[in-house]
């Protein structure tokens, strides 16, 4: 008999929290909604994060922090790489991130939430990693000032209404600053990108799509994760990231758009997270754009 996957995970996670964590037993609460608090969860090596109870948070723990996600199928960090963490969230990746490329390495995070950022801000701090530079910015395909839909799940957080088939009328709408990629290279005065880390809710289309070849030569890896958008088709953001030279690898990738050689990349490297279903819609309909503010 095969069991429901739910369970089957929370049984794995919490088997994990006590063999791979210093700090199993609030994870644990966490995990089946005990925790009333915030605490402190801390890996084997010393590595810190701050979490809230009640929103999924033990998750990013588990995917970034324990299991490491983002750093299999080729991925990998060296002391002195440079990183950018598009989608930086409260820091699970950012820090893990850090520590690899050590003092001589840098990784520039972004997090446009306003909530989410501070405890970014907060994590990197906690962990002593003056390697780590975080920007309260929205990375897009497009300049300017955006509204910004806020979830108290920051993770849901987004420049999209409808992403993964949320409803914006369950978020708070705030404005933020975007930049492309291009911006933040340029005015960083970056050559190299080691890594391109990208979860950002939905905007990782538009970013794809103005991507040119040049700025896409500059990655020598690249780990995204895809969100449903109505009007969108992840296949095509795959195929997209195959012509700009990318060996793309990862769950639900189209035996098509298997290339051989190429600079590595990751989709959807979490497998505790079921994939994005295609939106019915997605053929034959434009998106709707994020609702400029002011450029």
């Amino acid at each position: 008999m095969k069991l429901p996957r739910q369970p089957v995970l929370k049984l794995k996670q919490a088997i994990t929290f006590v063999a791979r964590s210093q700090t199993p037993a609030p994870l644990i609460r966490d995990l089946f909604r005990l925790q009333d608090r915030p605490y402190r969860a801390v890996d084997p090596s010393g590595i810190t994060m701050e979490l809230r109870p009640r929103r999924g948070e033990y998750f990013f723990f588990y995917d970034n922090v324990i299991n490491r996600d983002c750093l299999r199928h080729g991925i990998a960090l060296a002391p002195g790489a440079t990183v950018l963490d598009v989608g930086a969230n409260i820091g699970s990746f950012a820090i893990v991130a850090g520590r690899l490329v050590g003092p001589g390495g840098v990784v520039h995070a972004f997090e446009p939430d306003p909530m989410a950022f501070e405890r970014l801000c907060r994590n990197v701090e906690l962990n002593g990693l003056a390697n780590v530079h975080c920007y309260p910015l929205a990375i897009g395909g497009r300049t300017g000032s955006f509204e910004f839909y806020t979830h108290r799940q920051a993770n849901f957080s987004s420049l999209l209404d409808g992403v993964d088939t949320r409803n914006a009328g369950e978020m708070m709408v705030t404005t933020v600053t975007v930049r492309t990629l291009a911006d933040v290279i340029a005015e960083l005065g970056l050559e190299r990108i080691d890594l391109l880390k990208v979860d950002c809710e939905g905007a990782e289309h538009e970013i794809v799509d103005t991507l040119d070849a040049d700025t896409a030569e500059m990655m020598a890896q690249l780990v995204m994760e895809t969100h449903a958008v109505p009007g969108r088709s992840r296949s095509a953001l795959i195929r997209r990231l195959s012509e700009l030279g990318f060996a793309v690898r990862g769950r639900g990738v189209p035996r098509e758009l298997v290339r051989a050689k190429g600079r590595p990349a990751l989709v959807d490297p979490h497998p505790s997270r079921p994939l994005p279903k295609e939106p019915a819609e997605s053929v034959g309909c434009s998106p709707s754009p994020p609702a400029v503010v002011d450029q």
